[in-house]
């Protein structure tokens, strides 16, 4: 399980990274590509992500203005985007495999 103190979360924590001078969306999937990068399962990153946005309240205000910026639903926003990613390497592999396939 990931933990509030591991470095890219202390980013959003810190007062000085509120949203007023902070590029949320880059805060945001910043933090989506990392609990991807470690658990490489979406079921997993959902939940971490979840606990992200239940634990720390700078962090949840960050996700709601980047759910904004970007036409999201806060309820539903951050699964979107972690299965765009998703969706997003698969069709990078599928392509290399048809690359291979024809040569």
């Amino acid at each position: 399980m990931l933990k509030t103190d591991q470095p890219f979360l202390s980013i959003a924590a810190s007062p000085q990274y509120a949203p007023t001078n902070f590029n949320a969306k880059m805060s945001i999937e910043d933090t989506i590509r990392t609990l991807i990068d470690q658990h490489r399962n979406i079921a997993d990153v959902e939940a971490e992500f979840a606990l992200l946005l239940r634990d720390n309240s700078k962090f949840h205000e960050l996700y709601n203005d980047w759910c904004t910026d970007l036409g999201y639903s806060t309820r539903t926003g951050y699964k979107k985007y972690i299965q765009e990613i998703f969706d997003s390497e698969d069709s990078v592999w599928d392509s290399l495999s048809e690359f291979e396939d024809q040569n």
